[in-house]
């Protein structure tokens, strides 16, 4: 059997142990690492080159952060905040949540988000005795958006933002124009699917909400919220100051385990390392892929396909990378199209190529429940408070609120490449 075929057989393999999930993906992730090594398509002295410690140090460093700060409350202290702005009114509070989403999802990621909102969501529901779906739906929608907001929001971001080189400064100048339109399309499009549903709400009374009863330390709770301040400025700036995001993150939960009196072992043993495990995995799986020689030969089948039209190459890399995130998972498809991309973007000169994937792959994520981790979370999410939604309720929305997305996606993108 030819080398090149033993490892795209690894490939599927590993892939199609993380789709189906007949193991954990964190051991399907290293299993097939394992192969790649036992087949000498990646030896022990290559391993560190193929594995992205930027994006590795980023997603290490924000984990502490979080883990620190959400016992500080400050994201249920906002979460309470919006339900008083909405005032009871259901289709309000529906759109605050939307965009409350997106914009924690964007500080945050997206993953982090939706844990805190969708558990806050099924409270806010029943208290209002309205229908939790439309929510949790809209919510993870809205938390790929706010993926896609920043160099930090999702991992998708991270590791194709990471690969590109882009500063966090100039991911946020490209990419906030798309998210706020995005936003607002996608606002219109959930109030039209589920007008029916509001149609039959009225305005609640709350009774007497008090934001600050979920902050136990009011001291901790200012502490968590200059920290995470301060690290989105220096975020902002890092460029600036000649630091990578990675060392900002890295810097930043260091900064807060020294102020917070954060027990270290404690925190580092609650982060989630088997996240940080299977981008290990994935990126060595990929790695050994690429030095196959298959990654090569399927870009230049898509240099042959585009020929020299490069507007092409905008609609069918956002295409190719949003249906493929929606079926499988956006990370490890992200992952695997980040040496085809960079191939395409130098043959062609076309740094706009890395944007085609980011929003591909962050949006292409709405199709489906597991088109993304964040959707993933919602949905066991939902089942765990004894309303579980169907793949096929979810996609009858995803799949709409998906062609409209990546169809604006595609648009921004032209209009971007052929006006600047």
């Amino acid at each position: 059997m030819e080398p090149i075929t033993i490892a795209l057989l690894i490939f599927i393999l590993t892939f199609l142990l993380i789709v189906t999930e007949l193991v954990h993906k964190t051991l399907a992730a290293l299993l097939g690492a394992f192969l790649m090594i036992t087949y000498e398509f990646v030896n022990y002295s290559q391993i560190g080159g193929l594995i992205d410690f930027s994006a590795i140090g980023i997603i290490f460093g924000m984990m502490i952060v979080v883990e620190v700060v959400k016992d500080s409350g400050i994201f249920q202290f906002f979460g309470i905040k919006a339900i008083k702005l909405a005032k009871g009114n259901p289709k309000s509070l529906f759109i605050i949540m939307i965009i409350f989403t997106a914009i924690l999802s964007a500080f945050l990621s997206n993953q982090i988000s939706i844990l805190i909102l969708a558990a806050l969501t099924f409270t806010l529901c029943r208290s209002l005795e309205i229908n939790p779906t439309p929510f949790i739906i809209a919510e993870s929608v809205s938390a790929n958006i706010g993926g896609i907001t920043l160099l930090t929001s999702s991992t998708p971001s991270i590791i194709a933002g990471g690969a590109a080189g882009f500063s966090f400064s100039e991911f946020v100048i490209f990419s906030l124009p798309f998210t706020v339109l995005l936003m607002f399309s996608t606002i219109i499009i959930f109030l039209f699917l589920y007008r029916k549903e509001f149609k039959n709400y009225e305005a609640r009374e709350l009774g007497e909400l008090d934001e600050w009863s979920v902050v136990q330390d009011k001291g901790f709770f200012y502490k968590s919220l200059i920290i995470l301040i301060f690290t989105i400025v220096f975020f902002l700036i890092s460029d600036r100051l000649g630091v990578t995001p990675d060392f900002v993150a890295i810097s930043s939960a260091i900064v807060i385990l020294l102020l917070s009196g954060a027990d270290p072992d404690k925190t580092l043993r609650d982060i989630q390392w088997g996240t940080i495990f299977f981008f290990i995995g994935l990126f060595i799986v990929v790695g050994g892929l690429e030095k196959s020689g298959f990654l090569e030969i399927m870009a230049e089948r898509l240099i042959e396909m585009i020929g020299g039209n490069k507007i092409m190459s905008i609609p069918l890399v956002v295409g190719v990378s949003g249906i493929t995130s929606g079926i499988v998972d956006n990370i490890p498809i992200t992952v695997t199209l980040v040496p085809i991309i960079r191939t395409l973007a130098e043959t062609f000169d076309m740094s706009i190529m890395w944007w085609c994937l980011i929003f591909g792959a962050g949006l292409g994520g709405n199709l489906t429940p597991i088109g993304s981790p964040s959707n993933v979370i919602a949905m066991n999410i939902a089942k765990k408070e004894g309303n579980p939604i169907s793949f096929s309720e979810f996609m009858k929305v995803g799949f709409i609120v998906t062609i409209v997305q990546l169809s604006l996606a595609m648009i921004y993108l032209l209009f971007r490449f052929l006006v600047f």
